[in-house]
């Protein structure tokens, strides 16, 4: 499927190529994996580490597309400066947002 560049801000702005950004993605997601293979077995027997290894692998899908959402929905970041935030990085931005948008929501108003 072919990635479109697509618009971004206001008129005259462009957000870059969403291929550039998806290929950023895969990048960091294969040098995370690549990070926990070199790791020796003895790294993970300490539960912090394991935990911490845990929840990067069970939360990679969700971390790769945040960050793609994160850079489709936001004006300030483009693909050639979407690299400066890590996928942990936008995955608790995100999640902090959508805390944020429940605590404000009206009682009674369907929350999203």
């Amino acid at each position: 499927q072919k990635v479109q560049q697509l618009p971004k801000g206001g008129e005259g702005t462009v957000q870059g190529e969403g291929r550039n950004v998806m290929q950023q993605i895969v990048l960091e997601c294969e040098e995370l994996v690549a990070m926990h293979a070199d790791r020796k077995p003895m790294w993970y027997n300490e539960d912090v580490a394991y935990k911490q290894a845990l929840e990067e692998a069970s939360n990679l899908r969700t971390m790769a597309l945040q960050k793609f959402q994160y850079w489709a929905e936001h004006t300030e970041v483009a693909d050639y400066n979407i690299d400066g935030l890590s996928l942990a990085q936008v995955y608790r931005l995100q999640t902090g947002q959508l805390f944020r948008n429940y605590r404000t929501a009206p009682e009674g108003e369907e929350r999203r």
